[in-house]
């Protein structure tokens, strides 16, 4: 190497020192540092080759796979690594610790048995104040579950970003740390099944969660900031103390299904109508004698309503237009009739109405698609066929002369006026305050006809007793209804 610097140097100085050009100088300068570096690069190159041959930490050129598979086995190690103060290594392939523990996949000895870094595994290091070393591959999923602890571990929050799923069930916690609002991707959150009596605001930071799981606790009231999570899908809220929702749940544009059975709800806000992707909504075992409120009828993609045991007396008729119904379940409840826009549910599959007052079911409801139809508890007529004849006014109100009002309602019926909906709200009221005709679906005023006679109903040809209100112009003996 002396020679060779000697011969360079030598070359160098020539070209500086003895060159009349300046422009001459500068290039020769420019050559001689571009051909050091380029001496000092290919030295270190060598040198680098010697002491780390190609493939040695490379886990890309390794020939035995490095897929990391998921930490299932936290559930069983957390008294262990979260509550230890000694530090754990722990296996990514086997999710076990390596503390006398042979690896069940049985591809590397080393990472099981002793406490050094694994190339093939990747171990990965856990302590109780160290929460934050966790590395989650794989679903990114913490389950804590069963684990009998009565406070989250410390400094989970700063587990950070990566963290989409965590599993804090059936435990006995009673409050959640402030920092938990830290894990902005979180998508799914299991809190069941423990007892927390309230839930810290920050939870309305995590922006992306779509799941949670709040049943089974003490909550009295569900926070405005639980209100605001634009993520939200499915919320379920059932067996706690809850005694309304708040208006605010109208913020949940994108909730798909809320359950909200066992608990101590007195009535539904009219703001659940603005839930329009709302598909699943249970109320059951609640005292809602006040019944549901009429804008239930604006969730057009509602697939299932459960209301049972909620001591209803009847029904809102704009259920009607929840058009995507496939199942109802209206069991003990205290209804003595159906709605006859129940007939226009043609997608509705099941219906349970057991343990009820129905005394008989609308004739429409004849032409239903339905397959599973169960009316057990109910004091339905058993003869075959009955016709009852009313007139809904007095022989001395027949004579007085009807209120300037109904004679305008009569008259927009009679001459089959349409658009109704640019009517004053009086007349609107009055029209739809008025019973209709099984027919012509039409108001009927002064005289009508109700008349009761035995169909079938379901998959199953159900017999039960089916009720008609009909107007004069369908009034004919030779009506074969009739």
């Amino acid at each position: 190497m002396s020679g060779w610097g000697q011969y360079l140097a030598r070359f160098a100085y020539d070209l500086i020192f003895f060159s009349n050009d300046v422009q001459t100088t500068t290039i020769a300068m420019a050559i001689t540092g571009s051909l050091c570096c380029s001496i000092l690069w290919a030295i270190i190159h060598v040198v680098t080759l010697i002491h780390d041959p190609p493939g040695h930490g490379d886990p890309k050129s390794a020939t035995t796979p490095t897929e990391l598979a998921p930490l299932h086995g936290l559930t069983q190690m957390t008294q262990r690594s979260l509550m230890s103060t000694s530090l754990d290594v722990l296996c990514i392939r086997c999710g076990r610790l390596m503390s006398n523990q042979k690896c069940r996949y049985g591809m590397c000895s080393g990472c099981c048995l002793g406490r050094r870094q694994c190339r093939v595994h990747q171990s990965l290091v856990v302590s109780d104040s160290v929460v934050m070393g966790l590395r989650i591959t794989g679903p990114k999923g913490i389950d804590l579950s069963n684990s009998c602890m009565s406070s989250v571990p410390e400094r989970l929050g700063f587990v950070g970003a990566q963290l989409t799923y965590l599993n804090l069930s059936c435990n006995s916690l009673t409050q959640l740390p402030p920092d938990i609002g830290c894990l902005q991707g979180l998508r799914e959150l299991q809190l069941n099944g423990n007892q927390l009596t309230h839930i810290p605001s920050t939870l309305g930071s995590l922006h992306q969660l779509t799941e949670l799981n709040l049943r089974h606790n003490q909550l009295a009231d569900i926070p405005d900031a639980l209100l605001h999570l634009p993520s939200l899908k499915h919320l379920n809220v059932e067996h706690n103390q809850l005694t309304s929702l708040s208006p605010g749940i109208s913020h949940l544009l994108l909730l798909e299904e809320l359950y909200a059975g066992f608990n101590c709800l007195t009535s539904l806000p009219s703001a659940i109508g603005k839930l329009f992707n709302l598909k699943v909504l249970s109320v059951h075992h609640n005292k809602m004698a006040t019944g549901l409120p009429s804008s239930i009828g604006q969730l057009i993609c509602l697939q299932q309503l459960d209301v049972e045991n909620c001591d209803l007396s009847c029904l809102p008729p704009t259920l009607g237009r929840c058009m995507s119904l496939c199942k109802l379940k209206l069991c003990h409840n205290r209804l003595s009739y159906l709605p006859y826009q129940l007939s226009q549910l043609q997608q509705l599959q099941e219906l349970y109405v057991t343990d009820n007052g129905l005394s008989s079911f609308p004739a429409a409801m004849e032409n239903m698609a339905i397959k599973m139809f169960e009316v057990s508890g109910n004091p339905l007529i058993t003869r075959d066929t009955a016709v009852i004849l009313s007139n809904e006014t007095t022989p001395t109100e027949v004579l007085t002369f009807p209120p300037l009002i109904e004679i305008v309602a009569r008259q927009i019926v009679l001459k089959k006026i349409g658009h109704r909906h640019l009517l004053p709200d009086f007349l609107q009221d009055l029209l739809q305050a008025r019973k209709q005709c099984s027919r012509c679906k039409q108001p009927v005023f002064r005289y009508h006809h109700t008349a009761i006679r035995q169909g079938v109903i379901g998959k199953y040809r159900t017999k039960v007793p089916l009720k008609e209100t009909l107007c004069a112009p369908h009034l004919s003996t030779k009506c074969p209804l009739l």
